[in-house]
């Protein structure tokens, strides 16, 4: 969030860092921007979600990608019926 914020808030979370873990010095504006939308972030989860993707997208036909969210939901509304049933887990955490 601290990109985002006003040159002045940005200073007084500045000093604050430099008070609690001695580092004065803040990123370059155009690193603090690229990062907030999540340019320069190496994330590798990221990468191999962006990359099935983007496989999917060229080389899964359409009846294929049916299937595929067939059994998700399938599995997905089999978990929700084991975790319904689960008498270890209180109502609260359901």
């Amino acid at each position: 969030m601290l990109p985002y914020l006003h040159s002045a808030a940005r200073e007084v979370v500045s000093e604050y860092r430099a008070a609690v873990k001695g580092k004065k010095t803040d990123a370059p504006r155009w690193h603090r921007c690229t990062h907030a939308l999540g340019f320069n972030n190496y994330n590798a989860h990221a990468i191999a979600v962006l990359s099935a993707a983007l496989f999917v997208r060229h080389h899964v036909d359409e009846k294929e990608k049916d299937i595929m969210q067939d059994i998700i939901f399938s599995i997905r509304d089999s978990f929700s019926e084991v975790i319904g049933k689960a008498d270890w887990m209180d109502e609260e955490t359901r």
